[in-house]
């Protein structure tokens, strides 16, 4: 799939996870795309937590994706899941499904 200006897009580092997870990225300069799933454990959602409370008193208007990049930011490591090589389609509204 071609990235383009919409998509939640990310750049990972090998061992490291999620660096940078933004719709404000070039499409050129991401790894990949965010596809909207997340597993939450239970010692990180603390943690989170504060960290969507932080960004969401910075800016209503954020995404909550933006939550994960404060997590990034405080040092905390956000592992990734490559899903390969695989058809699928991001539905946001009954639009989508036509």
């Amino acid at each position: 799939k071609v990235l383009a200006d919409e998509e939640m897009k990310v750049i990972t580092e090998e061992g490291k996870g999620v660096q940078r997870i933004t719709k404000l990225m070039d499409p050129a300069t991401a790894t990949g795309e965010y596809i909207g799933v997340t597993l939450i454990e239970a010692d990180a959602a603390e943690e989170l937590a504060d960290a969507l409370k932080t960004t969401f008193e910075r800016d209503p208007d954020l995404y909550y994706e933006d939550g994960y990049q404060e997590l990034v930011n405080r040092g905390f490591t956000v592992d990734v899941a490559p899903i390969g090589t695989v058809t699928w389609v991001e539905i946001d509204n009954h639009d989508d499904l036509k």
